[in-house]
C-alpha cells in the first residue's frame, strides 16, 4: 500500500503564539490538488508569508506538465491528483502574520487556504 500521509498537531484557522519572535522547529505545509488532466498551463504552487500587507514567498514548486501528474478515478471524468508536503524546518515567526497557500496558472490566483498567526490572548 502507499500514498497514506499521516498529520500529526494539525492548526486549523489560527495559530496562536505565546510571544514574538519565537522558532517552531519544524512546520509543515500540506497541499492536496486536483486538476483536470487536460489542463496544460504550467502550475505554480506557492507558500507565502503576509505581514503587514506584504507578501513574502517561502517556499515555491512549480509544475511544469501538470498531465504527467497520476489521474485519478472519479466517476464519469478524471481528474489528475498532487500532494505535496513542504517543511520549514526551524520556522521564524517575528510577528502577527497569515501563513497562504496559492496555486497559480497563468494570471489566475486560486486560493488553496490560510492560516492567520496572532498573540495568544
Amino acid at each position: 500500500m502507499s500514498g497514506k500521509v499521516s498529520l500529526i498537531g494539525i492548526y486549523s484557522a489560527v495559530m496562536f503564539v505565546k510571544e514574538f519572535p519565537t522558532i517552531l522547529p519544524q512546520l509543515w505545509a500540506s497541499i492536496y490538488c486536483l486538476q483536470s488532466p487536460n489542463e496544460t498551463r504550467p502550475l505554480s504552487l506557492r507558500l507565502l508569508l503576509e505581514v503587514n500587507g506584504e507578501d513574502r514567498i517561502l517556499q515555491e514548486a512549480k509544475i511544469e506538465h501538470p498531465n504527467s501528474l497520476p489521474p485519478v478515478e472519479t466517476e464519469g471524468f478524471q481528474m489528475a491528483q498532487m500532494n505535496l508536503q513542504l517543511q520549514m524546518p526551524h520556522f521564524q515567526i517575528l510577528e502577527e502574520g497569515r501563513l497562504k497557500v496559492r496555486a497559480y496558472l497563468d494570471d489566475d490566483e486560486i486560493r488553496l487556504g490560510a492560516l492567520d498567526i496572532k498573540k495568544a490572548p
